[in-house]
């Protein structure tokens, strides 16, 4: 659901809902950054507010590039990459891609690494897996 077409009021109150729900768990068990909730990362890790700032392209300079690897949903990496503040992903929603199956077939070569990019920009993040082997990545 696009909340930024959102126009009757049931489908309104639906998300009203969801973000209830949503704040009344994170209070619960506790989400980074409020009061008696979750873990920050280390004070040197974390980026300054400058990277969630307005950009061309939401908190973007521009849209995740066309295509992406491993049959990665563009749409659902703009919405989350560019124009979301609070949530990510579900957890294991990368097994849906076809990475499962690279690193299956990266897995039967020994010191096999991939690198992993920037979907926007296409800078190289990090190169896995280093130091460990691919079951110990996966």
């Amino acid at each position: 659901m696009d909340l930024r077409r959102v126009s009757n009021s049931w489908e309104k109150s639906k998300v009203a809902l969801l973000v209830l729900i949503l704040t009344a768990s994170c209070l619960l068990q506790g989400c980074g950054g409020l009061r008696g909730g979750g873990q920050l990362a280390p004070h040197k890790l974390q980026g300054s507010h400058q990277i969630m700032s307005p950009k061309l392209h939401g908190s973007c300079i521009a849209s995740p590039q066309n295509p992406l690897r491993w049959g990665v949903d563009r749409a659902k990496a703009d919405e989350l990459g560019c124009f979301n503040r609070h949530l990510a992903e579900f957890p294991g929603s990368w097994e849906s891609t076809e990475l499962p199956g690279e690193i299956a077939n990266r897995s039967a070569v020994e010191n096999s690494t991939i690198m992993f990019y920037d979907s926007v920009t296409g800078r190289p993040l990090f190169e896995a897996p280093k130091g460990r082997t691919w079951s110990e990545f996966h």
